[in-house]
């Protein structure tokens, strides 16, 4: 049983229920639709549109995450070693 707690936190719960939503939308739309690029156009139905647009937005936003992770994390570790420093010197009372 807490096992199962671990795994489905309410965050995950939300995910999965948003991702959902996303696949049900994405699968009522297969209607055929015209995409203009510069020098040529494709046909293409919504739903891989959609599906596409989604893994793009959902991979910046995993890489854009990942990088800010990295960024505390280099953050901490150098608080962390300047107050072990700071911890290490020998601290003068004055009399």
């Amino acid at each position: 049983m807490e096992k199962v707690k671990e795994i489905m936190t309410p965050k995950r719960i939300i995910i999965l229920v948003i991702v959902g939503l996303f696949i049900l939308f994405a699968s009522l739309n297969f209607d055929k639709i015209t995409i203009n690029m510069l020098f040529f156009r494709i046909n293409i139905p919504l739903f891989f549109l959609i599906i596409v647009l989604g893994g793009v937005g959902f991979l910046v936003g995993f890489l854009t995450k990942r990088n800010r992770d990295e960024q505390t994390i280099k953050s901490l570790k150098k608080q962390l070693s300047q107050r072990k420093e700071a911890a290490s010197k020998p601290k003068v009372v004055a009399k």
